[in-house]
């Protein structure tokens, strides 16, 4: 088939040619006017006026009668949007919390029990069986309560250890009223006994007395002739029986400790040496030895971190080394010292809280609040445990009829009770021979309680002496003064 006649090129209207250069203007039609469709709030909203929307969008279109070159700029009202949003929430809204009218408890079974999965099997077991037992009546009072059962809240029973038995006799305990309180240290001479805290008090073997207040709080003290001397916590005082300060001294550089620096000292009797005779430590690896309340002191260096000094005769000192604890013995003269590594038992107690050291001839008694009591009747190289001996706060050692005893200050913190304790040497035998009762009127303040701060046997009268935060206590055997 043929197709319509084609009209020659000829015939077609000639197009003006196209201007591609880039200085040529291009315009539109001159009746087209584009004018903005959103213009900006400033030119068009007035204050306190709200423009109304067509729609309730929660949109604010506003008036495109006013022409602007600056960025349009579209206001949402978040207030509308969340009202419509309400009004036209359906009650099956996927998105939503579920169907308005969805039953909780709907469709679920009543005769499924609640299961426990356990994290160690992973099996499931009903609630009820844990519950299924009848519960203790809480009420002690009543009968079938908590009372008959409550053995194992008695003290005896939170013990680590039980208490030695009591002696067949108990001792007798009195409170020396001259002495006054709150003391810390006790010490005895040919001549006086000696307590010093706040304050320094002696008492004569011919029954005079007398006291003054300390400077600063004595921690220790040693007896001399006619005064004694005290330990502070930075100097030695030496004070006469009229409360005189005589001489006071500072031990902490022969025991290379700055003078600025804070160090806990210990003071000890050195008899070997003399009646005056003194030793000081500051836990630090030597001690300041002096003969006389007037001499110089001179260190000593002892191989080892020095923990305490004994009160006793022989003067020995525990130290601590690499290779452990060991007793290192004091003899006539400085320079003549002696060795002895302790054993096992005894490097097991000495480990605990406040270790502790007394010795009495060829006895050495060690301890800690924690670890207890162990003694040694060799010189210390074998020790062996004394049961009953938990928490003790002291230690003494000396020659009562005819043989030589250890003695052990027991606190028990719950019942504020303070129990002293006697240790047979020859049988390692501990038992308990007196209690410290604080009376009412002896009220202790804040902070203090009964325990005994230390303990000292008095040869000449035969009785242990207890310093306390309350007083002075004399503790005399079975048959004193028969």
């Amino acid at each position: 088939m043929a197709g319509p006649p084609r009209q020659e090129s000829d015939d077609l209207e000639e197009l003006p040619p196209l201007d591609r250069s880039p200085e040529a203007e291009q315009e539109g039609p001159d009746d087209i006017e584009l004018e903005p469709l959103v213009t900006t709030l400033e030119e068009e909203i007035e204050l306190g006026q709200e423009p109304e929307p067509e729609l309730d969008v929660g949109v604010q279109l506003l008036d495109e009668s006013t022409e602007s070159d600056e960025a349009a700029e579209v206001v949402f009202d978040i207030e509308s949007l969340l009202s419509v949003a309400d009004d036209e929430a359906e009650p099956d809204d996927p998105d939503g919390a579920g169907p308005r009218s969805l039953d909780p408890a709907a469709d679920l079974a009543t005769d499924v029990p609640p299961t426990f999965e356990t994290i160690e099997d992973g099996t499931e077991e009903p609630l009820d069986d844990l519950v299924a037992e009848e519960l203790p009546e809480l009420d002690a009072d009543e009968p079938g309560g908590l009372e008959a059962d409550a053995s194992w809240l008695s003290t005896d029973a939170l013990r680590d250890e039980d208490l030695p038995s009591r002696a067949e006799r108990a001792w007798e305990v009195a409170r020396v009223e001259v002495m006054g309180g709150d003391l810390e240290c006790v010490a005895t001479s040919a001549t006086r006994i000696w307590a010093a805290g706040t304050r320094l008090a002696w008492l004569g073997r011919d029954g005079s007395h007398g006291a003054f207040e300390l400077r600063q709080r004595a921690f220790a003290l040693v007896p001399l002739a006619d005064g004694a001397l005290t330990l502070t916590a930075s100097s030695l005082e030496v004070w006469d029986l009229a409360g005189n300060l005589r001489q006071t001294s500072d031990p902490r550089a022969p025991l290379g400790v700055c003078a600025s620096e804070s160090a806990e000292l210990e003071l000890s009797a050195w008899p070997e040496a003399g009646d005056s005779a003194c030793v000081v430590s500051a836990k630090t690896h030597r001690v300041a030895t002096r003969d006389t309340p007037e001499g110089a002191f001179r260190a000593l260096e002892l191989g080892g971190k020095v923990c305490r000094l004994s009160r006793g005769r022989p003067t020995l000192a525990l130290v601590r080394g690499a290779e452990g604890f060991a007793l290192v013995r004091l003899g006539d003269q400085a320079s003549e010292l002696s060795r002895v590594p302790v054993d096992a038992t005894a490097e097991e107690v000495l480990s605990g809280e406040s270790p502790m050291l007394a010795s009495a001839g060829d006895v050495v008694a060690v301890g800690s609040v924690d670890r207890g009591l162990a003694i040694s009747t060799d010189c210390g190289r074998t020790f062996s445990r004394v049961p009953g001996c938990l928490h003790a706060t002291d230690l003494s050692a000396a020659e009562r009829a005819g043989r030589v005893r250890v003695w052990a200050s027991v606190f028990i913190e719950s019942e504020e009770r303070s129990l002293i304790l006697e240790v047979d040497t020859t049988t390692g035998v501990a038992s308990l021979v007196a209690e410290l009762l604080i009376q009412d009127e002896l009220s202790l303040a804040d902070g203090e309680d009964a325990r005994v701060e230390e303990l000292a046997w008095d040869a000449l009268s035969g009785r242990l002496l207890a310093a306390t935060r309350a007083g002075l206590y004399l503790i005399a055997p079975p048959g004193y003064g028969a």
